[in-house]
């Protein structure tokens, strides 16, 4: 009988230390932001040539914002103002990305005649953070850019676009008590 009960703890044992060691895998391949993602995601990774006016118009139109997230961490997110319109749209990546890869999206929706927002969600592009929010925290964070986006803009018509995470984080900020100003909600897994 009492070798029996050993079999049994070691064989527990060795359950528990495969599940610490799966749980720590996962977490750090999919959760923690400071490792590589570009292995298990190339979302908004369209190819770069055919996508280098967009980037370039990115670069040389963006006004960067910053903003202090819900968990502490220091947001940055991007302003492209059109003078041909008091509407926005703000857009938001997903997984693994950023605000840079969504370059071709932004220039589309400016071209409509829309201002366009785009965050670098917690953890990812600029936004500091230890882990990656899954649109959870990011959600949070998205109706603190909305406040922001009303304060300096005098609550404007907006529509939420995402892709993916980005996806997510739209469809969970519809449980904040966002103003009447927020039309429209877009999400799409990618286009």
């Amino acid at each position: 009988m009492k070798k029996f009960k050993i079999i049994i703890a070691v064989i527990l044992a060795s359950i528990l230390f495969l599940l610490v060691f799966i749980g720590d895998y996962f977490y750090t391949v999919a959760i923690d932001s400071s490792t590589d993602k570009s292995s298990i995601s190339n979302q908004e990774q369209k190819e770069e040539e055919y996508y280098i006016e967009e980037e370039n118009w990115f670069l040389n139109n963006k006004k960067e914002v910053k903003m202090t997230s819900v968990t502490g961490f220091n947001l940055v997110g991007y302003k492209f103002l059109n003078d041909k319109s008091d509407k926005w749209v703000i857009v938001t990546h997903g997984y693994g990305s950023n605000a840079y890869n969504m370059a071709y999206y932004i220039k589309k929706f400016y071209d409509l005649g829309y201002n366009v927002f785009a965050p670098d969600l917690i953890g990812l592009g600029k936004s500091e953070g230890k882990f990656i929010s899954m649109g959870g925290y990011d959600s949070k964070d998205m109706k603190k850019w909305i406040d922001v986006l009303n304060d300096t803009h005098d609550k404007p018509d907006i529509a939420l676009f995402g892709i993916s995470m980005g996806a997510t984080t739209v469809m969970n900020v519809l449980d904040e008590e966002l103003t009447k100003n927020v039309k429209v909600f877009i999400e799409t897994a990618d286009i």
